[in-house]
């Protein structure tokens, strides 16, 4: 049997990892319909992971999109690949298509990816503040003192949702159908537009 050692470019699709991770979590969680208020433990690593391959995905499209055969990038992947996370997803139906259509900022598909990118924003750029709250001052009978804190504040310092509502579950049904109407087809010849990707004005 013979042989030989060659050479291959293979895209790694990096984004395919994050969206096959987010399909294992949901389903090890139990969040198939969301019913349960438990395992709040699991909402900001799931946002976080969410978004993870939102940004994941916008990357690898305008890598994939603006590098040639032969593997030499072209100039405008790093202007694109610079933008902020809102900005990839506002512009990336624009890109992909050479301005040939657009997204709909209507549509409910993006406005949950707007409000994921929000809520990821608001987890990893979280900060600490001084908050001033009226508590009680107690005077046990044997002399000790102690100082109750209500009880809203107590619960918001021990909320693992960050004030984040369910469904979560939103966000990644979001993503899929991000790639259903538009990653999946936006290259076949028969594509034409559908009520989230829609003809540019400029078209």
């Amino acid at each position: 049997m013979e042989s030989k050692n060659i050479k291959l470019r293979i895209f790694t699709s990096q984004h395919r990892l994050y969206m096959q991770m987010l399909i294992d979590l949901r389903e090890k969680i139990g969040w198939c319909n969301e019913d349960s208020l438990g395992d709040e433990v699991y909402i900001a690593p799931f946002i976080l992971t969410c978004a993870a391959a939102l940004e994941c995905t916008l990357n690898d499209k305008i890598i994939y999109h603006f590098t040639s055969e032969d593997g030499t990038k072209n100039d405008l992947s790093a202007g694109f690949l610079s933008m902020n996370l809102k900005g990839k997803l506002s512009n990336i139906v624009s890109i992909l298509t050479d301005g040939k259509f657009t997204i709909n900022k209507e549509h409910k598909t993006y406005q949950a990816l707007v409000e994921l990118i929000r809520l990821r924003n608001r987890l990893v750029h979280n900060s600490s503040d001084f908050e001033e709250c009226d508590a009680v001052v107690i005077t046990e009978p044997e002399g000790n003192v102690h100082i109750k804190i209500p009880d809203e504040v107590n619960d918001k310092l021990e909320d693992y949702t960050f004030g984040i509502k369910r469904p979560i579950g939103r966000f990644q049904d979001a993503l899929e159908d991000m790639f259903e109407q538009f990653f999946n087809i936006y290259d076949k010849e028969e594509f034409t537009h559908n009520k989230l990707i829609v003809l540019s004005k400029n078209a």
